[in-house]
């Protein structure tokens, strides 16, 4: 809202830059963090109805490490053989499980049964577009159907709504150039771009700021209300550095942002001292361009080491204190995805 209200008070040009984390991490679970391997409740729902005797259901239960998980349930009609019968129902075990098929132990009547979802589950990454979708809506100032598509006659408004995106992950990359969105087909164009981006890799914050602070400074945006707004799931894991002349430089991966040669420093496995103060460093810069600068986390219970410190902090605390603009007296920024 802060971003969106300086745009509109704004009577010349406003430019704001999306900073979109796609590291591997972005593709668990946007509600719980299940990594895309791990099963989670997100993928089920509830049934409503009758259930068919042939259907595939499933059942809730929670594990011995305090875990919600799903396990398959077995319809039994209970006329055994070889076994005393009982009530037709749903088990946790199957009729044909002559050893551990116990009814009384294993019913799940009363108990609320699923269907696995015919929709994906909602990842980070997915979440980050829907994000970035709805800021593109309101920033461009478009009239849209119903369906969420620009209205027609929309292409020549040229109202200096200038949006860049660059997206992170052990590097960065230019996903989008300055381009006007309050024309409609540059607008779906930018949303095309969005929807393409896929996660894999490590967490270069430092990188994505840096790429940012590039475009800020590019003649196209000269004179405009500057903003960027970077979204992540967790704590930085590489960093750039200019002028890198250590025993590893040729073994190092290379980064080239306008005419500025980087190495990336870092493993991909935790924030060291070196790759928390470049971002710092970095946040900075790009705040003094002048731009204000927003931040977004996931997983924003993650905690880093503070350099030369003892301590932990989230990193949430991390972005909202060292890399977020601060805001002033009255207002209030949202964190925390």
């Amino acid at each position: 809202e802060v971003v969106l209200q300086q745009t509109e008070e704004n009577s010349g040009k406003a430019a704001t830059v999306l900073v979109l984390d796609t590291s591997g991490s972005m593709a668990y679970c946007a509600e719980c963090g299940a990594e895309p391997e791990e099963d989670c409740e997100h993928n089920y729902v509830p049934v409503s109805g009758m259930l068919s005797k042939t259907g595939t259901y499933y059942y809730k239960y929670t594990n011995k490490n305090g875990q919600v998980r799903f396990g398959k349930a077995y319809y039994c009609d209970g006329q055994h053989k070889l076994k005393d019968v009982h009530p037709a129902g749903w088990f946790t075990t199957s009729g044909d499980d002559f050893f551990n098929h116990n009814p009384k132990t294993d019913s799940l009547a009363g108990q609320t049964m699923y269907v696995k979802s015919e929709t994906p589950r909602t990842s980070r990454l997915d979440a980050a577009k829907v994000a970035a979708e709805n800021f593109l809506k309101t920033s461009s100032g478009l009239t849209f159907n119903t369906d969420g598509t620009p209205a027609a006659n929309q292409n020549s408004r040229n109202l200096g709504r200038y949006v860049s995106v660059v997206s992170f992950a052990d590097k960065a990359k230019s996903v989008q150039s300055w381009v006007d969105v309050s024309n409609s087909d540059v607008y779906q164009g930018v949303l095309r771009n969005i929807k393409g981006l896929s996660a894999e890799g490590g967490t270069n914050l430092d990188a994505g700021l840096t790429y940012a602070e590039y475009l800020l400074n590019d003649n196209t945006v000269r004179g405009a209300v500057k903003n960027v707004i970077a979204l992540t799931d967790g704590q930085p894991t590489y960093c750039l550095k200019k002028d890198c002349d250590d025993l590893w430089h040729l073994l190092r991966t290379k980064l080239t942002i306008g005419s500025t040669k980087y190495c990336v420093h870092g493993d991909g496995t935790e924030c060291t001292d070196e790759i928390y103060n470049s971002t710092v460093d970095t946040a900075t810069r790009v705040k003094n361009v002048p731009s204000k600068l927003y931040t977004v986390c996931f997983d924003a219970g993650e905690t880093i080491d503070v350099p030369n410190s003892q301590k932990k902090i989230s990193v949430s605390e991390y972005l909202r204190t060292k890399i977020a603009t601060q805001p002033k007296a009255g207002e209030k920024f949202a964190y925390d995805a």
